[in-house]
């Protein structure tokens, strides 16, 4: 809970400072798709996608027209399904994270008449609030997980500009670096969602 608290702290002196140095818009956004974990260099494991959704509030410093960093504040859940044999019966096991993540992302964009396309990358870090294993129904807290994942953000989207707000579609990917779990396996997070926000 101290992490938590010491995150929220920090996140708002960041947005306080980024206010008084110039321009930010505000917003919210939430997103839903699929994740899955896998080794390093890899995309996929050939497991069933676990559906994550992540939903948050988001900030962005404009610099010039065409650049400006963006941030986020989200509530997200990742995780794999895969199938596990249970006293002889196969089952689905589902494995679910969740976290409080921040992805720094640099943005760029590119005006279509009063709108705009942009492409935006970055690194994020991800605090763990839980870590649970369902199978058959039954829930169990998954052991020996890290309590802090990073790794890489990437988003493309379109941003459709309104009279007093901007609304906002995109699809991005996390790509994680750090391995999730203090076992044998070379896990990291993978998650592929799309997108709908709005700065106010």
């Amino acid at each position: 809970m101290k992490a938590i608290k010491k995150l929220i702290m920090a996140i708002y002196f960041l947005m306080a400072v980024s206010m008084a140095y110039g321009q930010i818009q505000f917003g919210v956004t939430a997103g839903i798709g699929g994740a899955t974990q896998s080794d390093f260099g890899n995309i996929y494991d050939n497991d069933a996608l676990y559906t994550s959704f992540n939903a948050g509030i988001t900030t962005r410093k404009s610099f010039n027209e065409t650049f400006a960093i963006k941030t986020n504040f989200l509530y997200t859940s990742k995780g794999r399904s895969f199938d596990v044999l249970k006293d002889g019966e196969p089952q689905k096991q589902k494995d679910k994270y969740s976290y409080l993540m921040l992805p720094v992302k640099a943005e760029y964009s590119i005006p279509v008449f009063n709108n705009r396309l942009f492409a935006a990358a970055g690194p994020y870090a991800g605090l763990l609030l839980d870590a649970n294993q369902k199978i058959d129904g039954i829930s169990t807290e998954i052991d020996d997980t890290k309590d802090i994942d990073f790794g890489l953000a990437f988003e493309l989207g379109y941003s459709k500009l309104l009279k007093n707000s901007e609304l906002l579609f995109s699809i991005s990917y996390d790509m994680g670096l750090s391995k999730i779990i203090d076992n044998e396996d070379d896990l990291r997070n993978k998650a592929l969602c799309v997108n709908a926000g709005l700065f106010f």
